[in-house]
């Protein structure tokens, strides 16, 4: 009698392991944005790119979201949208715009999706919209909905409060959304910016990297005005991609002075040599003015970190896949005499590339020790182990039955 009870409930442990591992592979996770590396087709019969690479930094301009000089939207009579392609029918609950942040512009739009591109709009089933007088963030706007199948979505300008243009950097849709906690530190992702994509620029004798970032927690507005007070201070580490070479800069020059700040004719914004231009969400870093060579076919990369009383705010990394390049054609001035006037703060730690590990061929290397049991890996949700607890359970009821049974 008692070996059936305890029959009973190793069976009963081992089906209540096997639903929960269970609910744990087949549920799916939130905010998981079911449009990244996604293809977008533009109204106005341009490519859009940087739509759907996960990165808020840089827009497309998607054309005149009204006749000039009138406020009548063209609505979806007009060209003024983007569409998403999914790839296939996906099961969708939210969406998230994020349009241009920059001097209080106020962006509205209105989002459709479908199985049929084909289809006229109309018959399309709206998903979302803005219509309130918010000035965009670098959080943009999301709008969560009853979840439907669609492969097709999109997003409609239909007012911007300074001109005709309409700006969108991003549109992030996702199958099951939940509202992020501000947690710390933030990821400060960059992408090297302009001149095709390289991201390196030389003006007024001196090169210069140049890129966009994306945050979260905080626009970079917001950012810059906190680095030009002192509060937020930053550390960059440059590495040379093709030697190896890495350079340290953690001193800077927060001046609003014209010249050293690099500001341009437009009067947009810039933080010493750590510059944003609010229009384009671009900052600089004036490797020249850190004594970092930058080498014509070579490629570069930058992390570093945001602090705050030393602590992190900010870390800041790479975009996936995404390099500086130090093309010949823009390293042709960095022997031309600065501008008149202009004088180079060099704040920067003392600089030296680091040397390789000095390797003696006589002394053997032993090979790396393999454990012939390494521990049974466990998923971040603890699947793996729920998994394997219920076969261990299952494999103990087994046991038992067979003892109670044939006995």
């Amino acid at each position: 009698m008692k070996k059936t009870k305890i029959l009973s409930l190793i069976m009963v442990l081992a089906l209540c392991l096997s639903a929960m591992a269970a609910l744990s592979i087949g549920s799916s996770a939130t905010n998981v944005n079911v449009a990244e590396g996604k293809t977008v087709n533009a109204g106005n019969g341009q490519t859009p790119t940087g739509l759907t690479d996960g990165s808020t930094a840089g827009y497309f301009d998607l054309g005149h979201w009204a006749a000039e000089n009138e406020g009548t939207p063209y609505g979806l009579e007009g060209t003024c949208y983007v569409e998403i392609d999914l790839g296939e029918n996906t099961e969708i609950g939210a969406i998230n715009v994020v349009n241009l942040v920059d001097s209080g512009r106020i962006y509205k739009w209105e989002a459709y999706a479908t199985t049929d591109n084909t289809a006229d709009v109309s018959t399309w089933t709206k998903i979302g919209e803005k219509t309130n007088d918010d000035v965009s963030t670098a959080k943009g706007t999301t709008v969560t909905f009853e979840k439907m199948t669609a492969r097709y979505v999109r997003v409609y300008g239909t007012y911007h409060n300074q001109n005709v243009g309409y700006h969108i950097n991003e549109v992030f849709i996702y199958d099951e959304y939940q509202e992020k906690e501000l947690t710390w530190p933030d990821t400060m992702t960059v992408s090297p910016a302009f001149v095709g994509g390289t991201g390196l620029e030389n003006w007024r004798g001196a090169n210069v990297l140049i890129f966009t970032a994306s945050t979260y927690n905080e626009d970079l507005a917001t950012i810059g005005a906190k680095i030009t007070e002192g509060t937020y201070s930053v550390k960059y580490v440059v590495k040379d991609e093709t030697t190896g070479d890495v350079y340290t800069i953690s001193k800077y020059a927060f001046d609003h002075d014209d010249k050293a700040c690099w500001a341009d004719a437009n009067g947009k914004n810039a933080w010493g040599n750590f510059e944003i231009d609010t229009l384009n969400n671009l900052f600089r870093l004036v490797a020249s003015d850190y004594q970092i060579p930058l080498t014509a076919d070579h490629t570069y990369s930058i992390t570093g970190e945001i602090t705050e009383n030393g602590a992190v705010k900010y870390n800041i990394v790479m975009a996936e896949g995404k390099v500086f390049s130090a093309l010949a054609a823009n390293l042709g001035k960095a022997d031309q005499a600065p501008a008149e006037g202009y004088e180079a703060p060099h704040y920067y730690d003392e600089i030296a590339p680091v040397d390789p590990p000095v390797v003696d061929p006589d002394v053997p290397v032993d090979p790396p020790v393999v454990d012939p049991d390494p521990d049974i890996p466990v998923a971040g949700d603890a699947t793996a182990l729920i998994a394997v607890l219920a076969v261990v359970a299952l494999f103990g009821a087994a046991v038992v039955s067979k003892k109670v049974f044939v006995k």
